[in-house]
């Protein structure tokens, strides 16, 4: 059966208008508009039209979409970001999360049991929001007490998905991540738009803290609690303060940095949150990040983490080259570019141990 509603999924994917579709599909934006909107008969000959014109499988038009609530998708982006580009991203991110879902379907992996908040506090108190990412780092089988070595790795084993949602080009400015979950022991993505590798540790770490605090429980000020839950999972309270001063240095935070593979911007607000730095110190250190011009690019490079989990499930369904495997597109209903973009193959053939960080610029 063919959905019409695919049309605009379609159009919010690829980012193009009615006028778009009609003038590569050889039909009138009128037609489009018609289908579009359940007032014309979408006939296997205009989904091949539209299929050709847009570069899709003909299958994306007769699958349903993941039918992921906007408002209940927790979205990482900032005041800059075009209301154009968050609908592709939005769309990107449902198109992945329904993918997700048809491949955990039957394979067998774990699926993720996180901890699950409902304190009736309208915002939490820092101190909670630390005792929280501790029990969520025991959910996840973490020590409490060394730097976690690759955040992703740690996510995927649990059975949460994560990738990068984005293009080749570019065309997501503005926007960081968004995660959204199909309830306790069901799929579960965390999408990241890919900056560095402190960032993107941070982003899927500020995703996940929007699954534990966010998913059952009402906040006043989700931005600030994923925030603090996502340098608290990275840096747990305790180190925090063993190795943040109240007369800390730039210098001494970079270390930290090398060490746990969390930026100096966010340590200082570590130091802040646990109750080590004051405002002066804090303003302080921030202007001193400015006038470095590190805002922008820090020192200490902090490696890139790989996905892996969704191309693992992809091997197991379509080889050991699954974009090879023509059937590929027909069955998940993506172009391969696409399927590539959300599961991209490791750099690897082999599994090696990931390593946060290491080199000073």
């Amino acid at each position: 059966m063919l959905r019409p509603e695919r049309i605009t999924a379609a159009r919010e994917l690829l980012s193009v208008t009615q006028a778009d579709l009609a003038a590569t599909a050889g039909v009138t934006q009128a037609m489009v508009s018609m289908v579009e909107k359940h007032r014309r008969d979408f006939t296997p000959a205009l989904a091949d039209a539209f299929a050709g014109g847009l570069g899709l499988p003909v299958e994306f038009f007769a699958v349903p979409s993941a039918g992921v609530p906007r408002d209940e998708v927790h979205f990482r982006k900032n005041a800059t970001a075009r209301v154009k580009d968050t609908t592709r991203t939005f769309r990107f991110f449902d198109e992945g999360f329904r993918v997700t879902e048809q491949l955990l379907d039957g394979s067998g992996y774990p699926r993720p049991l996180i901890p699950v908040v409902q304190d009736d506090a309208p915002v939490l108190s820092a101190e909670r929001i630390g005792q929280i990412a501790d029990e969520t780092r025991r959910a996840l089988a973490l020590s409490l007490d060394e730097p976690i070595t690759n955040v992703t790795r740690a996510l995927e084993r649990s059975g949460i998905a994560v990738a990068p949602i984005g293009f080749t080009d570019d065309a997501l400015p503005g926007h960081d991540g968004l995660a959204h979950t199909g309830g306790r022991g069901n799929a579960t993505l965390i999408g990241y738009i890919s900056k560095s590798g402190d960032r993107d540790r941070f982003t899927i770490a500020h995703e996940l803290g929007h699954l534990v605090l966010h998913s059952y429980r009402h906040s006043d000020d989700r931005e600030r609690e994923a925030h603090q839950f996502a340098g608290a999972f990275l840096l747990p309270d305790a180190h925090a303060r063993e190795l943040i001063e109240p007369d800390t240095t730039l210098g001494t935070l970079a270390r930290v940095k090398a060490s746990w593979g969390i930026s100096i911007a966010a340590l200082v607000k570590r130091g802040e949150a646990v109750g080590v730095l004051s405002k002066d110190r804090t303003s302080t250190l921030f202007r001193q990040i400015a006038s470095r011009g590190w805002r922008t690019q820090e020192p200490v490079e902090v490696r890139p983490e790989s996905p892996r989990l969704l191309f693992r499930l992809l091997q197991g369904e379509y080889g050991e080259t699954p974009y090879s495997n023509r059937a590929i597109e027909h069955d998940l209903a993506l172009p391969t570019l696409f399927l590539r973009a959300l599961a991209p193959a490791p750099t690897t053939g082999r599994e090696v141990r990931p390593v946060v960080t290491l080199h000073a610029r």
